[in-house]
C-alpha cells in the first residue's frame, strides 16, 4: 500500500513598507504576523526583515 506524500504549503507575502510604514498601524500588523516562507518587501529596507531565518536576494 502506498503513501500519497503530505501536501506543504508556501507562505508569501508582499509589504510596500513605503504604505505601511514599520510604526503604523498596517506594518505593525504585518510586522505580527510574519510567518512567510518568502517575503517580498517593496519600498523598503532589509533591517525591516525579521533577524531570524530570512536571507535578502537583490
Amino acid at each position: 500500500m502506498s503513501r500519497k506524500p503530505k501536501k506543504e504549503l508556501l507562505k508569501i507575502s508582499c509589504w510596500n513598507s513605503d504604505w505601511a510604514t514599520p510604526t503604523s498601524k498596517r506594518g505593525k500588523f504585518f510586522i505580527d504576523k510574519f510567518d512567510s516562507d518568502i517575503i517580498c518587501l517593496t519600498e523598503g529596507y532589509e533591517n525591516l526583515l525579521p533577524k531570524v531565518s530570512y536571507n535578502p536576494i537583490y
